[in-house]
């Protein structure tokens, strides 16, 4: 039994760095973040007409 708690653990942590290596990738990370900053260019233009 303990050996499939540790098993499980490890895979669990390998498929945790995965995730993580994977989203910090520049391409990845760079169109996962985009709309965020399309947000804000957005907002600040709202802010602009209004003044």
């Amino acid at each position: 039994m303990g050996y499939i708690q540790a098993g499980l653990t490890i895979l669990l942590g390998i498929s945790m760095l995965v995730i993580i290596i994977y989203y910090y990738r520049k391409s990845i990370k760079k169109s996962v973040e985009q709309p965020k900053y399309d947000m804000l260019k957005d907002d600040e233009e709202i802010q602009d007409a209004r003044k």
